[in-house]
C-alpha cells in the first residue's frame, strides 16, 4: 500500500469476492480509497474533505458505506465470515470482535498463561488483577501483606472451557502503602491437574 491514508479504517466484503476489502480516505481528505485484502487499490472516489467515513452496513441486500453526507452502493450482501471492521470501533455495538480459524492444543497449554496486577505500582484509589487462564475450573486469589497478615479473599467458578480472561477490582483505598503480595490458585476441569502463582503488588500513596 503506497497511498498515503488517515483513520478510520473500515474493512467488509463489500467487492462480492472471497475477502474483505479496506475502506479509508486519504491523506488530504478529498478520496475515499478501496484496497483489496492484499494493500492493492481498487477504486478511488472524489469525496469532500469533510466528509466523514461513518460505518458499512446491508441496506436492502447491498453493501453500503454510509459517510457523513453519502451513501454508497456496492455489490449484494455476502458474508465476511466475521472478518469485518464496519465502524470506528468495531461495530455499531462497539464489541471489537473477529474470528480467525487456526488450531490450538488446549491439553499441552498452561493452565494459567498470565496473571498480573495494573498499573502496578498502584498510585491511585483502585487496580485490576487480571488472570488469563486455559481451561480452568475454579480461581482463588487471596492478598496478604509484607508481613504475611492475610487481607483478602477473591474467588471464581469457570463456566466454560478453553482460554478464558478473569478480572478483579482491587480497591486500595484501605490499604497503607507497601508491598503486597496476591497468592493465586486454580483446578483445572481436569481435576488432577492445578497451578498457582504469586503476584507482588506495590502500592504508593
Amino acid at each position: 500500500m503506497e497511498e498515503k491514508v488517515v483513520e478510520p479504517l473500515l474493512s467488509k466484503n463489500i467487492l462480492g469476492d472471497s475477502f474483505p476489502e479496506i475502506i479509508v480516505k486519504s491523506v488530504d481528505l478529498s478520496s475515499i480509497y478501496i484496497f483489496d485484502y492484499q494493500g492493492k487499490l481498487l477504486l478511488s472516489i472524489a469525496a469532500e474533505s469533510n466528509d466523514e467515513l461513518v460505518f458499512l452496513e446491508t441496506i436492502d441486500q447491498k453493501n453500503c458505506l454510509v459517510t457523513r453526507y453519502n451513501i454508497y452502493q456496492f455489490d449484494s450482501h455476502s458474508d465476511s465470515k466475521g472478518n469485518q471492521w464496519t465502524s470506528l470501533n468495531g461495530d455499531q455495538a462497539n464489541t471489537r470482535s473477529i474470528n480467525l480459524k487456526y488450531s490450538y492444543n488446549q491439553n499441552n497449554a498452561n493452565l494459567v498463561s498470565k496473571a498480573y496486577c495494573y498499573p502496578n505500582p498502584v498510585k491511585s484509589s483502585s487496580a485490576k488483577i487480571r488472570i488469563e487462564t486455559n481451561n480452568a475450573r475454579t480461581l482463588e486469589l487471596k492478598l496478604y501483606d509484607a508481613a504475611g497478615y492475610y487481607i483478602k479473599k477473591f474467588t471464581k467458578n469457570m463456566n466454560g472451557n478453553g482460554y478464558l480472561i478473569t478480572e478483579w477490582d482491587l480497591d486500595t483505598r484501605k490499604l497503607e502503602s507497601g508491598i503486597y503480595f496476591a497468592r493465586l490458585e486454580v483446578n483445572s476441569t481436569n481435576s488432577s491437574k492445578s497451578d498457582s502463582k504469586v503476584i507482588k503488588i506495590a502500592v504508593i500513596k
